[in-house]
This record gives C-alpha cells, sequence and structure tokens, in this order.
C-alpha cells in the first residue's frame, strides 16, 4: 500500500510528494515469509536447518515462519543486544548464534559444515526477485512509476530490484553515505554494477539522520505506521533534499518497519 509522508514535505514548506510504499504484512515478517518459502521450493532445506546473519528483529520474524514450518533456524546476531528480539527467537525454540560480525565468515563455515544452510540475504538473487516484485505492485497502485525512487541502501537489493523494475522511468537516489566510498560498495554485488553502471546516475539526496535523530521515533499521526527506522528517516530527509531542488515532482521511498 501506498503511504502519504506529505507531512514532512509540509514541514519544510516544500511543494511535491512523498510516498512510500508499504508491505501490507510490513517488510520483515513479508520477506521472512518469501525467504524461508522460496528456499524451501527450490530444495535448500534438504536438512531442514536454516541460518542468517541478520539484524534482531528480522531473524526474529523468521524464527516465527520457522517455528510454523517446524524448520530448525539459527541467526547470527553478533555481540549486540536486542533483548525483545532475543526473547521472541529463544521462545520459540531456537538457540542464537553470537558470533561477532567480523568473524561472520567463520561462522558460515562452522555451521555449513554441520549441515545448516545459509542464507546469504547480501548476495543471493532472490533477493532481487522479491523487490522487483514490490516495485511492480507499487508501480500498480501509483498508476505509474514516480519522478525518482529514493532508498537507503542497506545489500542493495531493494534499489536493484527497484531499478530493474523503473529502469527508464525514472531517477534513483540514495541516502546512505557509505557509498560514497567506493571501498565500502565493492563487495556489494547487488549495486556496485549500478553505481559503476554508466546506464545509470545513482544521485546522492544527502540524506541525513541529524534532524530525525538516530533512533526508532514513534509516529503517532500516522496511526498504523507504528515506528520508523532510521535508515527510513534517512531517505525522508533524502527526498526533502531533492524536492528542494525539484519542486512538485513526487517521490517514492521504500517504507522500513
Amino acid at each position: 500500500m501506498i503511504i502519504n509522508l506529505n507531512k514532512f514535505a509540509e514541514e519544510e514548506n516544500i511543494s511535491g510528494n512523498i510516498l512510500a510504499y508499504k508491505n501490507p504484512k510490513g517488510k520483515n515478517a513479508a520477506l521472512a515469509e518469501y525467504i524461508v518459502n522460496v528456499c524451501q521450493s527450490l530444495g535448500r532445506l534438504a536438512n531442514n536447518k536454516l541460518s542468517i546473519a541478520s539484524s534482531g528483529r528480522f531473524a526474529a520474524e523468521i524464527a516465527k515462519v520457522c517455528r510454523q514450518k517446524n524448520i530448525d533456524f539459527l541467526p547470527i546476531l553478533g555481540v549486540y543486544e536486542d533483548t525483545v528480539s532475543f526473547n521472541i527467537i529463544r521462545s520459540l525454540g531456537f538457540d542464537i548464534d553470537r558470533t561477532p560480525a567480523q568473524e561472520k565468515e567463520s561462522a558460515v563455515i562452522r555451521l555449513t559444515e554441520q549441515g545448516w544452510y545459509y542464507f546469504d540475504q547480501f548476495n543471493d538473487p532472490i533477493m532481487v526477485e522479491y523487490y522487483k516484485n514490490e516495485a511492480r505492485t507499487a508501480e500498480s497502485e501509483l498508476g505509474g512509476a514516480p519522478d525518482i525512487f529514493i532508498d537507503f541502501m542497506g545489500s542493495g537489493a531493494t534499489m536493484r530490484g527497484f531499478y530493474e523494475t523503473f529502469a527508464g522511468k525514472c531517477d534513483f537516489g540514495y541516502s546512505n553515505s557509505c557509498y560514497r566510498d567506493e571501498n565500502k560498495y565493492a563487495r556489494k554485488i547487488f549495486i556496485k554494477d549500478l553505481i559503476t553502471n554508466n546506464d545509470i546516475q545513482l544521485i546522492d539526496v544527502q540524506g541525513t539522520l541529524a534532524k530525525h535523530m538516530a533512533f526508532r521515533y514513534e509516529m503517532g499521526d500516522f496511526g498504523d505506521m507504528g515506528r520508523i527506522s532510521p535508515t527510513m528517516f534517512t531517505s525522508v530527509q533524502g527526498a526533502i533534499n531533492w524536492l528542494k531542488l525539484n519542486p512538485g515532482k513526487t517521490v517514492l521511498l521504500y517504507f522500513e518497519n
């Protein structure tokens, strides 16, 4: 569904539309279900054991799907604490691998040798297919393409999927500052080609968390929207920056929740 975020533009006295596509199930819940179902259908879970390195909130959603399907699940969540998500995962009967992020590769090798299937969300092409479907739905609900699609680009899968759907129909912007440094994005296959491809100009919209703070923020004015992630606010700020230079246009974001 399309959510209207024009309040942010109005606060800045800017003309134009800031819209966001939100999966009705919620991004994490919908994506978790998709990943598990596709991995099953492709025969990747022959041992009925799935592992993934992710955030605690996303891992909790995958844990729910795995419990429903009686699949063993072991998330690699590093050393940071997320008490709420960890409690959900453990309450469903799953353990948590706390291997530090810098040692993730050794953990993946160890778990693979133990019969776990490790899903690499940062490199697996089924992620792009998921976001291509999301982009098609967004385009249908909008009645066409926006003037620009802006994304924070974590793994880059969202941008890649929306680009493959909207290519030639709109501009594309990113709000993640790490992509101003080639060394930081060089290993992210979903977007390396996009950034180095002369056929597309990815616009740095200079997103920042300075205005809205780097914390999850309760948006009571928007009812069922609930909490919005800091990455989403970074894209909102990027949209504001772009509309200042392109008033009256329409910006589309992908709702992170």
